[in-house]
């Protein structure tokens, strides 16, 4: 049971991409919702979230940009803006916001009406992001695999559900998450460190770090 907290919704968008991110959603299913692959369904969970009163905690699982978070994409549509900034800056209003995408750090920093925010910086969740971070970022390509990156996936899913879960729970505070965090990002990264059976492990511990250090706290 949470007290803090006068609605509690993780929203999902529905893309294989992020599949993963389900881990956080199986562990805190009643506040879970999945977002169709339609603006209808875009529009309905917009019109719920501008309804809450109070003081709610609001947690996006999907894709991001520094200037916006995206909708669903499915095999027929590209990815569609969910929310920009500024209808952000209405929705996000006093209440408590869970980033979980790409660049979200950024984002929030644009941000002035919630109350409390964290979000990442880069999140390496595919190949073909591995990719484009090498073509129009850093011009190296990581040494990474499929499978370097599915072993990520689960660390990274796992330590966020662990965390999520004690605050949807009652058991420790929005700036507690933070650092709940960043003590699950450790315990995932010291595990593959020792464990020499899995392959790459060292490049994938870093990405653990990188991730950890991008992570970024925010109040008003």
């Amino acid at each position: 049971m949470n007290d803090i907290y006068s609605h509690i919704i993780c929203i999902h968008p529905e893309d294989e991409s992020t599949s993963f991110l389900s881990t956080i959603g199986s562990i805190i299913n009643q506040h879970y919702l999945t977002i169709p692959a339609n603006e209808d369904s875009h529009s309905q969970v917009i019109e719920t979230i501008a309804k809450f009163d109070g003081k709610a905690l609001i947690i996006f699982l999907g894709h991001g940009s520094h200037s916006s978070l995206f909708g669903c994409c499915s095999s027929t549509s590209s990815k569609s803006i969910f929310l920009d900034s500024g209808l952000a800056e209405k929705l996000f209003n006093g209440h408590d916001i869970l980033l979980v995408s790409c660049n979200s750090a950024d984002f929030l920093r644009k941000q002035g009406s919630f109350a409390s925010a964290i979000g990442f910086g880069n999140i390496i969740s595919s190949m073909e992001e591995r990719n484009q971070e090498a073509e129009y970022v850093t011009g190296v390509y990581r040494d990474i695999d499929e499978k370097s990156i599915a072993i990520y996936n689960e660390c990274f899913a796992g330590s966020l559900a662990e965390a999520v879960n004690l605050l949807a729970c009652g058991k420790i505070s929005f700036p507690s998450l933070f650092t709940y965090l960043l003590y699950f990002f450790n315990k995932k990264i010291n595990r593959i460190l020792l464990d020499k059976n899995i392959e790459n492990r060292i490049e994938i511990a870093k990405l653990l770090f990188e991730t950890k250090s991008d992570l970024q706290y925010f109040y008003h």
